[in-house]
């Protein structure tokens, strides 16, 4: 219904923080500082305090990149969030942004288009470590935490996601070396 809610842990009614959201491409993540971001239109985030009140636009137009934003993965700390952006073709054009709090825009790309090709997913692990699925590139790559420097692959994954006839791929796990 186009309406970010929340619900409380103690049970009960769902609480209406948003109404402008958009109906497709509804993405959104809770920060540290209780604050939560989230995508209207597709191509613009906005950032909410937990508790309700006016939402303010942080990014605007995925960077000047006019890609859709699909996934919002918070940094901890609050210091800012990543972003993964669409072109129109995810499975080829994805990559994964860095949007810092403190200065309040878009600071870089997390890595080179290449090594993120096709990037559906990003995520922090139990290890500290950042975790970012590139569907293209057939691997998931892993990032440090506090630099958002490359740390490693964590796994190849050739024939991931979707075949030139547009089937699912057959997904069969090749574990780098050292990696249980």
């Amino acid at each position: 219904d186009g309406r970010l809610r929340k619900v409380p842990v103690e049970g009960g009614g769902s609480i209406t923080l948003a109404e402008n959201l958009g109906p497709i491409y509804l993405a959104g993540a809770w920060l540290d500082d209780g604050t939560i971001v989230y995508v209207e239109g597709g191509t613009e985030v906005y950032r909410i305090p937990a508790g309700g009140g006016s939402p303010t636009r942080v990014l605007s137009d995925s960077a000047g990149h006019r890609n859709l934003v699909t996934v919002l993965a918070p940094l901890p700390g609050s210091r800012g969030f990543l972003f993964t952006t669409c072109p129109g073709n995810c499975v080829t054009g994805s990559t994964v942004h860095v949007f810092d709090a403190c200065t309040g825009q878009y600071l870089r790309d997390l890595d080179t288009p290449a090594r993120l090709a096709g990037a559906m997913a990003v995520r922090l692990g139990p290890d500290g470590l950042l975790y970012a699925v590139a569907e293209s590139a057939g691997v998931i790559r892993k990032y440090r935490n506090d630099t958002l420097e490359p740390a490693g692959d964590f796994v190849q994954v050739p024939n991931i996601g979707w075949d030139d006839i547009g089937g699912l791929g057959e997904a069969k796990m090749k574990p780098k070396e050292g990696v249980e």
